[in-house]
């Protein structure tokens, strides 16, 4: 019997299996899909999240049915610097909800823009992005929806980037 107690021990140790830490779903960083006027943005980076830290705006012109949601993620360097990354989308036209295409301007336009290097990438024709207004309200003046695209560079930088899972809850 004391044999029984001196290998029970040994038994509890070795039969238990410890769970390895999992990093987190990337999309589970990002803010909820909401459609309240939240004033939220996120998206995958080249499957990272990103949301911006500061200067969030969303903008709707009635006279021209303009839309433009803006935002910066700013970070400084050792020279007190801005080198953070700017993020936008510009549509023309936006009239009800629904899908629109974005591709280049003066119709629409998804960019990125990484301020420490100063490499802007844009929305191009070849492979056009997705934006979708799941709400669009005039009157308690909220815009609410998803995007994705791939952006090509302007510069001699990385030539794309891929913009994934993003949404937005702007109130303007």
């Amino acid at each position: 019997m004391k044999v029984m107690y001196f290998f029970l021990p040994f038994l509890f140790l070795t039969g238990c299996e410890r769970e390895t830490p999992q990093p987190p779903d990337p999309l589970d960083l990002l803010p909820l899909a909401t459609q309240t006027g939240e004033n939220t943005l996120g998206f995958l980076l080249d499957g990272e999240p990103w949301t911006p830290n500061r200067i969030f705006q969303g903008q709707y012109r009635k006279s021209d049915s303009a839309f433009l949601v803006a935002c910066e993620n700013v970070e400084f360097d050792d020279e007190g610097e801005n080198a953070g990354q700017g993020f936008s989308i510009f549509t023309h036209k936006l009239a009800k909800a629904g899908s629109y295409k974005l591709s280049v301007l003066p119709s629409s336009r998804g960019s990125f823009t990484r301020l420490s290097d100063g490499c802007r990438y844009i929305t191009f024709d070849n492979k056009p992005g997705n934006l979708s207004i799941d709400r669009f309200d005039t009157i308690s003046r909220v815009i609410s929806g998803s995007f994705t695209f791939m952006a090509i560079s302007e510069d001699n930088c990385k030539d794309t980037l891929s913009i994934t899972h993003g949404r937005f809850d702007v109130s303007f």
